[in-house]
């Protein structure tokens, strides 16, 4: 089960995709979205980075997350609880993938997303 720092990661994403989606479907209001977009990839870097910096001082965790029960009483949390509900421990190391933990990977895919989105919300049409 994700911890309750990896569903905020999930959050991020989501609100990504529906952004860009939304952006790439309803051209006069192609900025607004696509700001959303970058607003979304900001928090998601926000959150992996506190993840990040969570693993690298376990000693921070108090083991009971406070933000699990919070996140378990949203409406996602309740009809998509195998993706959305909150049940682990946020300092729990999990077996690295190519050498980087799963909220390292988020916090690298974050950023570039993020780049992206600033580098082509600015360039010109």
């Amino acid at each position: 089960m994700p911890c309750p720092l990896c569903v905020l990661q999930r959050v991020g994403y989501l609100g990504i995709a529906f952004s860009c989606l939304l952006a790439a479907c309803i051209t006069p209001f192609r900025k607004l979205f696509h700001s959303l977009a970058i607003l979304a990839a900001g928090y998601g870097t926000a959150v992996a980075g506190h993840h990040v910096w969570l693993l690298s001082h376990p000693s921070e965790s108090c083991g009971i997350d406070p933000l699990e029960t919070w996140i378990n009483q949203f409406q996602l949390a309740n009809n998509l609880p195998w993706l959305f509900k909150a049940d682990g421990l946020c300092s729990a190391k999990l077996p690295a993938i190519l050498g980087l933990q799963v909220p390292e990977w988020s916090l690298l895919w974050f950023t570039v997303l993020l780049l992206i989105l600033l580098i082509t919300f600015f360039r010109k049409s």
